[in-house]
């Protein structure tokens, strides 16, 4: 066997084992922490939905299909259906229509979006914004520490995604103004307004989590900061772990820690199967305790 076909099969071992875990997670929760938790499972859909856009919008789609997060609402078998060099944009937008899971049916009119206005941040950012607005209504209908956990991982998530458009315009990629439209609202540690007043980078995150994230600051490239900025999230997801036995911060640290080795382990293998140096690997590892 090749060392292509070798790496498929462990990059879908370990998918397989890691969504098998979430899974579990999901059918052992109850009453208001299912309803919560399924807001973070949604990281599954939100993934594969991002992947189909990407695939429709380059319209590349050969070597078979990606390896899906089988967590979320919809199963890894729907996202099969919209895989192929032969299914159109109005094939996905036929079938999530039918399947009509309001996750479905976003990401339908995030592929009319960006069939629209060809731009694929702007399709993304629909698909991110409409799955949180889902995520903020189920938050909005309990009163309690778990709800609260829940909004500040949705407000670290919107933290990231702005400070990657905040990124992309202070490296002149896009306009301030295109910025300005493209952030998204309720941010946990970063308004709107703090994105659009602050042209440095350590002023921007003076006094936030993401503070810790400079340590490298003017060595990275945009995409470097941003992986950064991805550590110190799933960092701070999986010692959650530690957190009140009886809330839901136990749930979300067994997920952060999951995902980490997840990545952790498709590096890996990645990176022998490409002969990459020893302390170059090492470096790109998330460290996380047990």
């Amino acid at each position: 066997m090749s060392h292509k076909g070798i790496l498929r099969r462990i990059e879908a071992a370990i998918a397989h084992h890691v969504s098998r875990q979430m899974r579990f997670l999901r059918e052992k929760a109850e009453g208001e922490a299912q309803k919560l938790l399924e807001i973070a499972l949604a990281r599954s859909d939100l993934l594969n939905g991002r992947l189909i856009l990407r695939a429709s919008f380059s319209g590349n789609r050969g070597g078979g299909e990606p390896q899906w997060h089988n967590y979320g609402a919809l199963p890894e078998e729907f996202y099969g259906e919209l895989w192929g060099n032969q299914i159109t944009s109005s094939d996905i937008i036929g079938k999530c229509r039918a399947n009509g899971h309001p996750f479905a049916l976003i990401l339908a009119r995030a592929i009319s979006e960006m069939d629209h206005s060809r731009d694929i941040v702007q399709a993304e950012r629909f698909l991110l914004q409409h799955m949180l607005d889902f995520g903020w209504q189920t938050i909005a209908s309990f009163h309690s520490k778990n709800s609260q956990m829940l909004s500040e991982y949705l407000g670290r998530s919107i933290d990231m995604w702005n400070l990657g458009i905040w990124l992309r315009w202070q490296n002149e990629y896009i306009q301030k103004n295109e910025a300005v439209g493209m952030y998204i609202p309720n941010g946990k540690w970063l308004s709107r307004e703090r994105l659009s007043k602050n042209s440095s980078l350590k002023e921007l995150v003076y006094l936030t989590p993401w503070q810790k994230t400079l340590e490298m600051e003017g060595k990275q490239s945009p995409h470097d900061y941003q992986r950064s900025l991805f550590v110190e999230f799933m960092k701070w997801q999986a010692n959650l772990f530690r957190g009140d036995p009886l809330g839901i911060e136990v749930s979300l640290g067994f997920m952060g820690k999951y995902f980490i080795e997840w990545h952790n382990l498709n590096l890996l293998a990645v990176g022998l199967s490409i002969d990459l140096q020893k302390e170059n690997l090492l470096s790109k590892l998330i460290p996380v305790s047990f």
